[in-house]
């Protein structure tokens, strides 16, 4: 984009911004060796927030082991120092939060996922599944207990407190996406780049979302 053309007249939306600095604050401190030293240990720890995950809900270390090779296999593709890099590694850990409050129903946890969103609101687009995670958990609860109950006759509430702050959550991760130097406009931004048809038909990731 040039600033002689007609982007002159539209907002510029970083929304890779904050990644975007540290790498570059990085390349200039250390080099590109270590930035190939950095992409490993990134990748390194997305397979153990993969492995911890994977243990947590099966219990075995096999299948966990698999899994999160799995998993890494996947993100194989897309194995470029870029910022979506951090997105992975917010992905694992919401995860593994959501997870974990499932267990242990501690506030700790959500706040610190709220706190994760925000980093993650500032680093990547893919934030949107940040928002939308603990509704989907919660969808998918209130989908066991209506099957429970129409099905197998179980007495089970069909709206839980466990639901009810899921959905809070995701409520307040939509809030705080305002916290960003763009405001609102990051919102509409991340939505309108997911909605248009010539990137998708352009760039990878996008055009995954178009089939």
């Amino acid at each position: 984009m040039f600033s002689f053309t007609a982007a002159k007249d539209n907002l510029f939306v970083a929304h890779e911004w904050l990644p975007s600095l540290a790498f570059s604050i990085f390349y200039d401190s250390f080099g590109y060796n270590f930035m190939i030293v950095l992409k490993a240990l990134f990748f390194g720890l997305c397979f153990l927030l993969a492995y911890r995950l994977s243990y947590k809900i099966s219990k075995n270390p096999l299948v966990a082991f698999f899994l999160a090779s799995f998993s890494l296999f996947t993100l194989n593709y897309r194995s470029f120092m870029r910022p979506e890099t951090v997105a992975y590694i917010f992905l694992f850990t919401q995860l593994s939060l959501l997870w974990d409050y499932k267990e242990k129903r501690k506030l700790s946890l959500l706040l610190t996922y709220l706190l994760v969103h925000v980093v993650w609101v500032n680093s990547h687009g893919s934030f949107l599944i940040s928002i939308a995670l603990p509704g989907l958990l919660a969808a998918g609860k209130k989908s066991d207990n209506l099957i429970l109950n129409l099905i197998f006759k179980e007495k089970n509430k069909l709206f839980t407190n466990y639901e009810g702050k899921l959905i809070l959550l995701s409520l307040a991760s939509c809030l705080l996406s305002l916290l960003n130097p763009y405001g609102y406009h990051l919102l509409t931004h991340s939505y309108e780049l997911s909605q248009n048809e010539a990137l998708k038909r352009t760039v990878l990731e996008l055009s995954l979302i178009h089939i």
